[in-house]
Parts: structure tokens; C-alpha cells; sequence
């Protein structure tokens, strides 16, 4: 019997433990994780843990979790609680990477003011390196190239990779959490036809926020 229980804790403790990454998606999100998982997480130089937890970042999947990854969808919006969750996991410590239509997929724009986020949209424009102190940006090669991607942004949002107050990267401070918004995909800048110039620094990028988010 005590060997049993042994085993019954063992278990338990096991089942307890979080993934220090969670990362979800929905639609196109599915090619995007892969991305990912093969570019960013599977990697010998940083030690951390990761779990891809399906189509939708329930709380109860990600909340011992020091970074969550939503890329390009989720399969439903947020309900009311979900979202007050979300936000109280992030103002006690907790990040979040957004990746393209996210932040659109689990709730309404009007949903967003409270970390200066609006939903991401299709236009040109030239994109600039703001905020070049910004940690994520540590030993990225920067020259200024048009997007096609964006978000507009307000307090206490800012741009770290965009023009004016349109980001390509955006990051909020939200208690002692953050949350950050790149509006574009991997998959899509990485792929042939496009072949985006900045598609490698933007995979370092997220190496970046991974490497900062774990390391806490």
C-alpha cells in the first residue's frame, strides 16, 4: 500500500506540473505552431518545457505557465471570465505572445483598450525599429522594410517594430506581465512566393521573448 501511494503522488505530481510554454492555435495557427515548436522551442542552448494545448488557451492549461503562444487563431472568443482570467494571469507575472489575428479571434476590438491593442489589419506601410533597447530586440539586424501587417496601438501599448503608431510588434505592460502582439505570421514571411527580408530576425525575435519569459 505505501509503494501504491508512493506511486499515486509520483503521478499526481507529474499530472500538476506545468509546461513553462503553452502554446495553442486554431485554422492557420496549425501551420504556424509547427513553425514554432521546430524553430523556437525545440532547441538545445535554453532549457525549458513546452505543450501545445490545442485550439484554445483554457485557463486551466496555462495559468502555472510562465509563457503562453496563441498563433494566428483561436477556435472561439473568450467569455467574460476567461478574459478577466487572462487578464489577472498577466498582471501577476504571466506573457503573451499574439500572433497575428489572436487578440481578433478570442474577443471584439472594444475588448483590447485596456492593454492598447486594436485588432490587426492590411495595409502598407514602412517599418522602423523604435525601440532599439528594447530586450526582445537584443542583437537584432535591423534595415527599415515595408509591411503589410499591422496594429494600431495606444497606452500602454508601444511600438517596438513598426511606424508612428502602427506595430508590427507591439508590447503592453500589464502589471508585472507582459503582452506582446507580432502581426504577422512565419509560415507566410518564410514562405517562397513572399520570402519576407526580415523572416529570420523575426524567428530571433521570438527566441527572444521565449528566452526572457522562461528565464524569470
Amino acid at each position: 500500500m505505501k509503494k501504491f501511494t508512493i506511486c499515486l503522488m509520483a503521478l499526481s505530481a507529474i499530472i500538476a506540473a506545468a509546461a513553462d510554454v503553452a502554446i495553442c492555435g486554431s485554422g492557420y495557427g496549425r501551420h504556424e505552431i509547427g513553425q514554432i515548436v521546430n524553430k523556437v522551442l525545440k532547441r538545445k542552448d535554453v532549457k525549458f518545457t513546452f505543450e501545445n494545448i490545442g485550439e484554445f488557451p483554457e485557463y486551466a492549461k496555462y495559468q502555472k505557465s510562465k509563457l503562453l503562444i496563441v498563433a494566428s487563431e483561436a477556435k472561439r472568443k473568450f467569455t467574460a471570465g476567461e478574459m478577466t482570467q487572462f487578464q489577472q494571469w498577466l498582471t501577476a507575472g504571466g506573457t503573451a505572445l499574439f500572433i497575428c489575428r489572436a487578440a481578433n479571434s478570442l474577443a471584439p476590438a472594444k475588448s483590447w483598450t485596456w492593454c492598447g491593442m486594436t485588432p490587426v489589419y492590411r495595409f502598407q506601410y514602412d517599418a522602423q525599429m523604435p525601440d532599439k533597447d528594447n530586450p526582445i530586440v537584443k542583437n537584432i539586424k535591423f534595415t527599415p522594410f515595408k509591411d503589410i501587417l499591422g496594429v494600431r496601438v495606444t497606452p500602454p501599448a508601444k511600438v517596438i517594430i513598426g511606424s508612428g503608431d502602427v506595430a508590427l510588434i507591439a508590447e503592453s505592460s500589464i502589471g508585472k506581465g507582459k503582452l506582446y502582439l507580432m502581426a504577422n505570421e512565419y509560415f507566410r514571411m518564410a514562405a517562397r512566393k513572399w520570402n519576407h527580408p526580415f523572416k529570420d530576425e523575426y524567428l530571433k525575435i521570438m527566441q527572444n521573448i521565449v528566452d526572457l519569459s522562461t528565464q524569470k
